[in-house]
């Protein structure tokens, strides 16, 4: 079960709050953020009614069998861009992921973390302005020991398997905002870029509604995507893409 005792005891100074259900943990940090809250905080739930994926999509949370939190914190100037701040949290999350569950993670830019071919974590990142001050909400979503999942997302839904959810709360925010204390800093670059699923791959993406094809080169240190779409060298910053295996 998951423990706000626990998580507070791992995660000094961050006001740590724990629901049996929610209907977005997303939607309370940024109502807590609109009313002045101190932060950093944190929520986490044992499930969602109406968990939030990037682009309007709903995420999957069933009671019991995942880990469903939003982490939020004052933004810093060089970490206020989704697309950056999204990226470190991928990152957060695969040492997490691989130092407590011993599974082997590949980030899917920008927001999804694979082990193997399915799909076991995403992640969202929002902005909320309260006055003079800059909110990040991440979201985080992680499959545990869920089995079942929709039909729509069950030939690549997977889940990373038994693990200490208040541990695996506790470790993944405190890698974020470690990052995110250190805006210029992004040693964490390195790992994004050597657990990228995609990169030396030839990806398709959507732009101004037409489908195009590319081959996927880089992550710039914003974590953009560095891509090739004949012979023009461009970056994305923000979009879906899939991977051409």
């Amino acid at each position: 079960m998951l423990s706000k005792e626990k998580i507070e005891k791992l995660l000094l100074g961050v006001d740590v709050s724990v629901y049996k259900n929610i209907d977005s943990t997303n939607t309370e940090a940024k109502r807590r953020a609109r009313e002045g809250k101190k932060m950093p905080l944190l929520i986490c739930a044992e499930g969602q009614s109406a968990g939030r994926g990037r682009l309007g999509r709903s995420f999957y949370s069933p009671e019991g069998t995942g880990l469903y939190m939003s982490l939020a914190f004052a933004s810093k100037a060089e970490m206020a861009e989704a697309v950056t701040v999204t990226s470190a949290a991928a990152v957060a999350m695969a040492e997490a992921i691989e130092e407590l569950c011993n599974v082997n993670c590949r980030i899917k830019w920008v927001n999804d973390i694979y082990a193997g071919s399915r799909k076991v974590c995403g992640i969202l990142a929002e902005a909320v302005t309260c006055g003079e001050q800059n909110i990040i909400v991440v979201g985080i979503g992680v499959n545990c020991t869920t089995e079942i999942f929709p039909d729509d997302i069950k030939s690549r839904a997977g889940s990373i398997g038994k693990v200490d959810r208040n541990l695996l709360a506790a470790s993944i925010a405190r890698r974020l905002l470690k990052y995110a204390e250190k805006p210029g800093d992004r040693s964490w670059l390195e790992f994004y870029r050597s657990r990228s699923m995609i990169l030396g791959e030839n990806i398709t993406y959507t732009e101004n509604g037409f489908t195009k094809n590319a081959k996927a080169i880089d992550i710039d240190r914003n974590g953009g995507l560095v891509i090739c779409e004949n012979g023009e060298i461009k970056t994305l910053s923000t979009g879906e893409i899939s991977v051409r295996l």
